[in-house]
């Protein structure tokens, strides 16, 4: 794991939910996930990092999630693995 996508421990934060629990057009910040690392690196090369604010462009296989100018296209299976804090939660 890198240091900006840090391993899902979601103990410590009770109010993060998965990116699939949100619907289109919703907003989040990025929390956690639980990926391998090539993964991790991947998605920080895209933008995806530590407190990032993302917005939901389309749910379903695959999802589009926008960071910054940035859409990103994400299977299920790894958007059910990245953690966010819902709007109604500031880090």
């Amino acid at each position: 794991m890198t240091a900006s996508v840090p391993h899902a421990d979601t103990s410590d934060a009770p109010a993060c939910i998965s990116l699939t629990q949100l619907g289109r057009g919703q907003c989040a910040t990025f929390y956690k996930a639980d990926l391998r690392c090539e993964d991790c690196d991947m998605l920080n090369a895209m933008g995806m990092t530590d407190r990032c604010q993302l917005r939901i462009c389309k749910i379903g296989d695959p999802w589009i999630v926008q960071v910054k100018s940035t859409r990103i296209g994400l299977s299920k299976s790894l958007a059910q693995r990245i953690f966010v804090l819902p709007p109604s939660i500031r880090p």
